[in-house]
């Protein structure tokens, strides 16, 4: 009798393990809703904000959640996959001004700490605070870096104020163009920090040639500075043509219309060197009525007729009747390329390719 005990005993504690045990592991298969990521990132650190010529550079150590880490992808109760993620996606950027609201200024990836603001207004007391995200969208806390301020508002004078036409130059030849830039602020500490730029102006038009110097400016109250735009035909390849560029001004002047200026910039070079022209013997080929199980070929040539040296590609696509060689190309001014097509048909009918 006490063996029948003990067995009975025996028997009672297994079956109330397993029924324990059911619930655990009913818990544990993979559920859609158990992947579902609702924590955020941890906060960035050290939050600072710099004066810099071109405006305040935030600067942040970054959160402790931004690295790789193994992740778990389909069921892991059943053979699932891990790969590496980061949690933290982004960092976000926020200003406030006077005290006012927080406003989202602008992004950076995972991995970097810096952010130039070079939209901050002079005269206001500025706060900046960075958020981490991950990548289903949760935030983590603020952190916020002290108050700065850029000082009293500074005031931009530009002589003159115009779009700059150099009109045609020769080749070789550089023309310059000189804007005077005075902060015509009177209070102290209201410096004028200004930066240039030079970019496409029109879409398609090339902009070489065009420069600025200095490319940045720091001025204070009653203080003026000379920029010098300058047009270079030999950085433009010599080469014949209309050329068009844009020099933005960005500056720290509060006032709408100074904070940022565009300055139209077009040059013509002339007696320089012919752009690359290119002529095409023939646009359309026309094989005829051909025997078929025959090979007919016809050539086309590429000739360029500029000065500048001419490279290109050439594709078919189509019926498979037609085929060609002599893909590519590069010529000097004067050379000339062939590309002979071949039409070999194998049953009867009308083919046609580009």
């Amino acid at each position: 009798m006490p063996a029948n005990i003990v067995r009975r005993s025996s028997l009672g504690l297994i079956l109330l393990i397993l029924i324990l045990a059911l619930p655990a592991g009913a818990v544990t298969v993979s559920d859609p809703t158990a992947s579902l990521d609702n924590l955020p990132p941890e906060p960035v650190s050290n939050v600072t904000a710099v004066v810099v010529a071109a405006g305040v550079e935030v600067g942040w150590s970054l959160s402790p959640s931004d690295g790789l880490r193994p992740a778990p992808t389909g069921d892991v109760t059943s053979g699932g996959t891990f790969v590496s993620v980061n949690d933290v996606a982004a960092y976000q950027v926020l200003r406030s001004e006077n005290g006012g609201d927080f406003d989202l200024i602008g992004t950076v990836a995972p991995g970097d700490s810096l952010f130039l603001d070079d939209t901050a207004v002079s005269g206001a007391s500025i706060i900046y605070g960075v958020i981490a995200l991950d990548a289903t969208g949760n935030e983590s806390a603020g952190t916020e870096s002290g108050p700065i301020s850029l000082g009293p508002p500074p005031s931009l004078v530009l002589d003159p104020r115009t779009d700059v036409a150099f009109g045609e130059v020769a080749a070789d030849a550089v023309v310059t163009h000189v804007i005077t830039v005075t902060n015509a602020a009177t209070e102290a500490n209201a410096t004028l920090t200004l930066t240039a730029a030079i970019g496409e102006s029109v879409a398609g038009v090339s902009w070489q040639g065009f420069s600025v110097d200095p490319p940045s400016l720091i001025l204070a109250p009653g203080a003026s500075a000379e920029l010098t735009v300058t047009f270079s035909a030999s950085e433009a390849g010599n080469s014949n043509g209309d050329f068009a560029g844009l020099l933005t001004l960005t500056s720290t002047d509060p006032d709408p219309q100074d904070r940022e200026v565009e300055i139209e910039l077009d040059a013509t070079v002339v007696d320089g060197i012919e752009t690359p022209e290119i002529q095409i013997s023939s646009l359309i080929v026309n094989f005829a009525k051909r025997q078929i199980a025959t090979t007919a070929t016809r050539q086309i040539t590429i000739s360029n007729l500029g000065g500048l040296p001419l490279s290109g590609s050439v594709s078919l696509s189509g019926s498979s009747t037609f085929s060609f060689t002599g893909g590519s190309f590069s010529l000097a001014s004067g050379e000339t390329h062939a590309v002979t097509v071949a039409f070999a048909p194998q049953a009867a009918g009308n083919f046609d390719a580009v």
